[in-house]
């Protein structure tokens, strides 16, 4: 799973080796999910302000926790925790760069 799955969400989280912001992964989340994962595309435009960015990583985390895949097939069980990890860690940075709590 990981050498087939791995390459393409380093690509979705990372560009040249940095992590993307919060809002790049969350407007391309779409992208990287399992058919039927219940996450609707959330564009730009939809993540302006620090609250709208807030409801949709709140959204993001009740549709990717890998607590809620356990009985997923192993290639959910990876994406979920891939993107979870990675929206995690963006969500510190945001809440840092825009003085969020």
């Amino acid at each position: 799973v990981h050498e087939r799955l791995g390459p393409s969400l380093t690509a979705w989280a990372e560009e040249n080796g940095r992590k993307k912001n919060l809002r790049h992964l969350l407007a391309s989340l779409h992208t990287v999910l399992w058919e039927g994962a219940r996450w609707q595309e959330c564009g730009m435009s939809k993540l302006i302000t620090p609250q709208q960015v807030r409801l949709a990583y709140r959204k993001a985390i009740r549709v990717i926790h890998p607590d809620r895949h356990n009985n997923a097939e192993p290639e959910q069980k990876y994406i979920s925790g891939r993107t979870f990890e990675a929206i995690n860690v963006a969500w510190e940075d945001f809440c840092v760069a825009e003085n969020v709590s």
